[in-house]
This record gives C-alpha cells, structure tokens and sequence, in this order.
C-alpha cells in the first residue's frame, strides 16, 4: 500500500488540527450541538488531498443555504468548500510544481480583476472587523474572489463523468433545501431551530404586507423556481419530448415563481426558454417544436384568461405579461417598484464621474448608513440608504461605481469571453447527459449575462457566472480527455492488429531474425 505524500499528510494533519481545535471551542462554550457536527464533518479529512471531490463539493452546495453552525452567516458552506478547493489547488502546484494549462481569454480576466480587487480593498479599505477595519461589507471582495478563483482553478479539475453528473444532480435537489424548510418553518415554528445550519432567516424574508398592499409574497422563492426552470430544461434536452416528467418539473417552477411576487423571474424563465431553443433548434424535432408552441400558446391563454383570480403575488409576478388583466393592488405595487428602480438608477448615475478611475470599492461605513436608516420614513423607498449601502440594483452601475472604469472593463471582458469560449464548444462531442447539461448550463450564462445588463444585477450575478463557467470548463475539458484517451486506445488497437499480420506494430515486414544470433552483428552467434 502506497503512503500519502508528505505534503497530503501535511494538509490532512492541517484539518485534523482545525476540526478537534472547533470542537474544543464549542465544548468549552458549553455548544454541544455544534461540537457534533464538528465531529460528524471530520469524514471530511477523505477529501483533504482531492481538490476535485472539493470542487464537486463546492458545485453541490452552491446553493444549498448551508452555513456552519457557530459561525458567522456569511461563512456559509459553499464558500468555505469554495475555499477550501482553492487553498488545496495552491498546495498542489506549491508540493508538486504543477503548472497552470494554457489560460484562456476568461481566466485571464478572471485572474487580473481578483488583482484588481486586491488593490482596491487595500486602497479602499477592506472592511473586514476582524482585519481592525472601522467599515463593513468588505465579505463582498471575499466572495467576489473566492467565486473568481474558484473559475480560475477550475480548469485543472479532472473527474469521472460519473461523479460529474452526480453532482449536477444534487446542485439542482440541494437547491430546494431553502425552500422546503422555509415553507414548512411557517407552519411548523420549532423547525426555525434548523437556522443553525440553513439560512432559514435568509430564504425566508415571507412578507405579508409588501409596501403596505398587504401582498403575501415568499420573495426568497425566486431561487428554486429559477434552478427548477433549469433542471425542467434538462430533463426535456435528455429525449428531446416534452414528458410527464418535464411538465410536472416546469409547472412547479412556475408555481414557485409566481408564489415569489418576482415579474423578474417570469421574464427570466420566458427569456431563458427563448436562448435554449435557439441553441437546439437544429435539434428539437419538428414535431416536438409543432406541439411545444401549441402548448405554449393554450399556456398563456389560461394565464390571462384567469390571472385576475390568482393571489395577488401572483398577479404581482404575471403584471410583467403586456396587456394581462390583474388587480390594481397587485398592479400597482408592482409599478410601485419599477419607478422606485427607475428614481434609484437617477441618483446613483452621478457617482460614476467621481469613482471612475478607482471605485468606490464595496465597503461603507455603519454610522453613515444607520443614519441614512433612520432618517428615511419609509426604509422600503429611500434610496439614501440603499446607496449608502452600495444596493445600487442594477449592474453597469455596480460595476462603475464601486470597481470604476478598469473593473468594469474586467467583469464585461470576463462574461463576454466566457460566453465566446463556451458557446465555441457547444458542438463538441459530449456524452447524451453531459452535452444535455451543457446545452441548459450555457443558456443559463447568456440569460445572467443579460439580466446583468439589462434589470436587476449586482455582484452575486458574476459569482453565479463563473461557478457556471466553471462547471462548462470542467464538462468540456472531459471531451478533451475523452479525446485523448480514445486516440491511444486506438493507437494501440491498430499496432496490435499490424502486429499480429505483420510481426511488426508499424505494418512493415522485415525478414524473421536468426534465433540463435545476439547481435546484428553477422559474425556473432551462439
């Protein structure tokens, strides 16, 4: 049995030191239930010298809600995996020298805007407490990094297709973790306790009365209707037939979507639905595309037809469709926030002058902010506060603003020559399930790249576009390997047929060698 290199014993001994260290911290706080599942998580040392099943693990949790118990929220489980297959991916090249493969166009921009963001932070002021730091928000260049990183590293990650789609399937399943507990915390209040280790507070946000129109909404829902609009996709891209099986998928995402009060997330799910079909079309049989637009069509006939009878959330999410017959409370409140939106995108455009050069970076100080708060005499509408806080609600303006005009041209250069680079391998030859995956994950990157432009986008929207540029680069980079390993195998099947014709593994005849001779020297035999 081979022993584990001393640099894979080094790390694992790392983490044994971590584990036992928080499970004596929370013993001596008398915090038994988090000393247990410090315990239970060492099965995790498995893992310490793998950065792939890390990366696996990171793509699983994304967007689990999943925190660490004891610590703080923003220290959820995915970006301590993310993390984790960060730091484990240095001290592989560090250990072994292993080079970085040729970078392409959207890990260079990647890589130079985490530079950038340095930079800034260190200008700016990183806005970490613990750093000393009398600002806050500065967890947003942590997770704006750890994101970014992540992608970058992703392109050395080898795994089988086996675990590859076994954690795409658990990304969709995990991403209804939230959504289940919410629903079920409002009717059964003992299973808040579950916030130890689910952002229940997070997901939740049920608001019963929305800007006073006394709209019941479950706003965090708009996540798993949106993943569950994906995985519908992908179930329909595996038989190309519209199935039981996809309808059923597909009408709960709209359920869900509505139940949100979000227009934005009908029009990211129509939009969505509009890139894919586009990206197959070739594919999609004709019959299939016969019977797609006929079910369409009868869809939103029942939708206005009935839409002024549905729950006002409901009719919030639906007052997006042109010309649909809703109540004037649920229109109302819904224009409500588009002009809010509007007078918000007024105030904040004449910042961009001022941090062009060197944004405003994404820490703000709390005395400011609080002041902005408490000031405002209705927190929902000022947008004092919400600029104070860099809650600018749309993404050029993020962009401009608080990373200026060089971390603008990075994060557009970053999505741009993503989108180039993957929508060139749509055509490789992947497996039936992973090129499925493929075609549903790229038109969930275009549909990021737009609402970014266009709606409501923010920083989160580039750390969810390169997690799914990164889990493109690690499908594709399969074909490679697949490529490669098919040509040897094939190498070595035609040298073994030449040989056996031949008696030579190039096919060229030479004349039998005398069995008694050592050396090709004639005068040299036995």
């Amino acid at each position: 049995m081979n022993n584990p290199p001393n640099s894979q014993m080094l790390t694992i001994w790392g983490f044994v030191l971590v584990f036992f260290g928080a499970i004596l911290y929370f013993v001596s706080k008398g915090q038994f239930i988090h000393a247990g599942v410090a315990a239970a998580l060492i099965p995790l040392l498995t893992l310490a010298h793998s950065p792939g099943k890390w990366w696996l693990v990171a793509v699983m949790l994304s967007n689990s809600g999943l925190v660490i118990p004891g610590a703080a929220t923003k220290l959820a489980a995915p970006l301590l995996a993310s993390a984790g297959f960060i730091g484990l991916s240095l001290l592989d090249r560090i250990s072994h020298g292993t080079k970085l493969r040729t970078l392409g166009s959207p890990q260079r921009m990647a890589g130079a805007l985490v530079l950038l963001l340095v930079c800034l932070a260190s200008y700016r002021g990183w806005g970490l407490k613990f750093l000393g730091s009398a600002n806050w928000g500065g967890m947003q260049y942590i997770q704006l990094m750890v994101g970014l990183l992540f992608f970058f590293y992703s392109r050395q990650v080898k795994v089988g297709e086996k675990w590859l789609s076994r954690a795409i399937m658990l990304y969709f399943g995990l991403a209804l973790l939230p959504t289940t507990i919410t629903l079920l915390a409002l009717y059964i209040p003992a299973l808040s306790a579950l916030g130890a280790f689910i952002e229940i507070e997070k997901s939740t946000q049920f608001d019963p009365s929305a800007i006073g129109a006394g709209i019941k909404r479950v706003q965090s829902l708009h996540m798993p209707a949106t993943v569950l609009s994906y995985f519908a996709l992908l179930l329909f891209d595996r038989n190309l037939k519209v199935s039981w099986k996809v309808l059923g998928v597909g009408a709960g995402s709209f359920v869900l979507a509505g139940m949100s009060g979000h227009r934005v997330v009908i029009v990211k799910m129509g939009l969505l639905v509009a890139i894919y079909a586009v990206i197959r079309w070739r594919k999609i049989p004709q019959a299939v595309k016969l019977k797609g637009a006929v079910a369409g069509l009868c869809l939103l006939a029942s939708i206005y037809a009935f839409a002024q009878f549905l729950p006002l959330g409901f009719q919030r999410s639906l007052s997006v469709l042109p010309g649909i017959t809703v109540g004037g409370v649920a229109r109302g409140d819904a224009q409500n926030t588009s002009d809010w939106r509007i007078e918000m995108w007024r105030k904040a455009l004449p910042m961009i002058p001022e941090y062009l050069l060197i944004g405003r970076g994404s820490g703000f100080n709390l005395k400011e902010a609080y002041g902005a708060y408490t000031l405002a005499s209705d927190t929902t509408t000022k947008h004092e506060f919400f600029i104070a806080t860099h809650s600018y609600h749309n993404g050029p303006l993020w962009a401009l603003v608080d990373l200026g005009a060089p971390g603008a041209f990075l994060v557009f250069g970053f999505m741009v020559t993503a989108i180039i680079r993957y929508g060139r391998r749509l055509t490789w030859n992947h497996s039936p399930f992973m090129g499925s995956a493929y075609a549903v994950f790229y038109s969930v990157l275009i549909s990021y790249f737009i609402f970014f432009l266009a709606v409501f986008g923010y920083s989160g929207d580039v750390i969810q576009m390169a997690l799914l540029a990164a889990i493109l680069e690690v499908i594709s980079e399969q074909v490679k390997g697949a490529s490669k390993n098919s040509q040897t195998r094939t190498e070595i099947r035609s040298g073994w047929r030449s040989l056996q014709k031949t008696g030579h593994p190039n096919g060229t005849r030479h004349p039998s060698p005398d069995p008694y001779r050592l050396t090709n020297n004639p005068k040299t035999t036995v």
